[in-house]
């Protein structure tokens, strides 16, 4: 039984089994037996299918991207104003929920199994790039001739090929891990909290182009799934499900009940799988009239508590985010004026993709790749380019395992920490040298003298 997260049960209960695992495969549509690890029962349907679709939605988006960047490679007329505002909302999207992986699932993740998100939130930010890459291109669009249409189709090319096969590791990898090492009512949790990391106003778009971007039986799933994720306060849940039902702002402001989901009042429909009486269902009773989503600003319930201040905290977390996200692109074109350490190409002006590291430096995708075969440290500044606890712990045995002469047990060298930058003093070895405050083994020797002391592990 997997070890449950400390505020899971204070938050959602305990209860709840634990899924089996199933390896899902990434398609332009998701068939049956791939969803089936997900939805073996309606009632044991499992919140992380959402995802699923979200994938579906992106590589469906992409794949007819590309086809429009090839048609106008091979000489069709296709207005690229409209093709940069598709990929311009798709980058905003797909970033937030880049953001939101790397904040709350593998921030879970990790807690249970190890080395999985560092790997997930490099390939992340390569994406990031191609994006980049493919804007520059559509921004420059004055003299379209054949190699800016080639160039085109081949960016948006590798950009798709690099996101599905992205997602589609997600699916084989990290998928089966949430449903394995998490409960149902932990999962859930999970995935309202990367709801809630999401800006609202990007939410209150991103619902509806999902909705939009699914079958219908795929989106009655949704729904369930949903029912299963939000909360059950219902002023929460109407708002919820009207963003999910609503094709644009203006479909939101209709209210409740010009929704595709007042089928909640209607016994008759079998759109919303709602399993709630009445009372207790979200759309019913809702007195939205013609504003935006006034369950936001008023509470006209008398049963519904009040909580404007989490409202604010929303829209001050939200601000924080954006103004954070403005400082790290600042930061990251000023450290891209730089020379790739390894081919010492320009990088701000280099076409070929880029990858940033845990330190924060730069280098080429291909350079890292090769670098990384026979390094594991950044060549500028020294630290280490992941998590190496798996390696550390190796060495640790093989240290514990290994017997020095008589002579050198009771010698000290003094090092240098690349990692945590803390000077301290280890026991002699001829190569390794662990660092006493964060274990790490990539130090350097700054006196080379020995000297015999009863107890080597300190540090300054």
């Amino acid at each position: 039984m997997a070890t449950p997260l400390p505020d899971f049960e204070a938050a959602r209960g305990g209860g709840g089994g634990v899924a089996s695992s199933s390896t899902t495969v990434l398609t332009s549509s998701v068939p049956s037996s791939a969803a089936s690890t997900f939805t073996e029962d309606a009632e044991e349907i499992s919140p992380i299918l959402i995802f699923l679709f979200f994938h579906k939605a992106v590589c469906s988006e992409l794949e007819s991207l590309h086809r429009l960047a090839l048609e106008f490679a091979t000489g069709h007329h296709v207005d690229l104003r409209l093709l940069r505002e598709r990929y311009r909302f798709l980058r905003s999207i797909y970033k937030h929920h880049c953001n939101a992986e790397d904040e709350v699932i593998f921030s879970a993740l990790d807690i249970r199994v190890k080395n999985v998100a560092q790997t997930y939130s490099l390939e992340h930010q390569g994406e990031g790039t191609l994006f980049d890459h493919l804007f520059e291109l559509l921004n420059s669009a004055t003299e379209i001739d054949e190699s800016y249409r080639r160039e085109l189709a081949s960016s948006t090319g590798a950009l798709k090929t690099s996101v599905s096969q992205h997602l589609a590791k997600e699916q084989k990898q990290v998928f089966p891990l949430l449903i394995e090492k998490f409960k149902h009512e932990e999962q859930a949790y999970i995935v309202w909290r990367f709801l809630c990391s999401i800006p609202v106003n990007m939410l209150a778009v991103f619902l509806p182009w999902l909705a939009s971007s699914i079958s219908v039986d795929e989106s009655k799933e949704m729904q369930m799934c949903l029912s299963k994720i939000v909360p059950g306060e219902k002023l929460l849940q109407q708002v919820i499900f009207t963003w999910l039902g609503g094709k644009s702002d203006t479909a939101a402001s209709r209210g409740v009940e010009d929704s595709p989901f007042q089928c909640c009042l209607d016994s008759s429909s079998s759109m919303l799988p709602c399993k709630t009486s009445r009372a207790q269902c979200p759309c019913e009773g809702s007195k939205a009239g013609k504003r935006k989503y006034p369950e936001l600003t008023e509470y006209e319930a008398p049963d519904a508590p009040m909580h404007p201040i989490d409202e604010i905290k929303i829209w001050h977390k939200s601000i924080n985010k954006e103004m954070k996200e403005i400082a790290d692109e600042a930061r990251k074109i000023q450290l891209l004026e730089t020379n790739c350490p390894i081919c010492c190409e320009f990088l701000f002006t280099s076409s070929e993709a880029v990858r940033a590291l845990p330190c924060g430096h730069y280098m080429h995708s291909a350079c890292f790749q090769a670098y990384t075969c026979s390094h594991y440290t950044c060549p500028i500044c020294g630290k280490s380019l992941g998590d190496m606890a798996v390696y550390f712990g190796m060495l640790d045995a093989l240290l514990a395992a290994e017997e020095l002469p008589e002579e050198y047990k009771d010698r000290c060298q003094d090092i240098l920490c690349n990692d945590c930058e803390r000077k301290g003093t280890t026991r002699f070895h001829w190569l390794y040298h662990k660092c006493g405050t964060c274990g790490s083994y990539n130090t350097r020797v700054i006196r080379s003298e020995t000297t015999t002391v009863p107890d080597c592990s300190t540090s300054s």
